[in-house]
């Protein structure tokens, strides 16, 4: 997995998986919205805070075919989750990923060092 080990655990937070048979969205529905949105986001993070060659340079080394690649390593990193249900409904995720389109980029001395501050409207899902 490219987004990193926290990037995981607030990811799998953020997704709040739990047992099946009520009417929210199933993993596999809502991860390529949300992966969508945060590699959108972390792409411009990265030419925001490296300026835009070099950012650009990082992520197409992190992800030669682009935020595409970005979408699938990290969509497969979580199949095994597919037919487990959100907590949340459809429209939270929709606010979730909109939100996660403009969230702040965050930059830390540890791998990743450029990331995607999770917005408040993906906690609890």
């Amino acid at each position: 997995m490219r987004l990193g080990a926290a990037s995981a655990v607030l990811f799998l937070l953020a997704m709040g998986a739990g047992c099946g048979g009520g009417t929210n969205p199933r993993f596999e529905e809502v991860s390529h919205q949300f992966y969508k949105a945060y590699c959108k986001r972390l792409h411009e993070c990265m030419k925001q805070i490296q300026g835009d060659a070099q950012g650009e340079l990082s992520f197409t080394k992190a992800y030669p075919a682009g935020e595409s690649d970005c979408i699938d390593d990290n969509y497969k990193e979580f199949s095994s989750l597919n037919e487990l249900e959100s907590t949340c409904a459809q429209s939270v995720w929709d606010t979730c990923a909109k939100d996660l389109e403009s969230s702040s980029c965050t930059q830390s001395t540890t791998t990743p060092a450029i990331g995607v501050e999770l917005p408040k409207s993906c906690e609890g899902c």
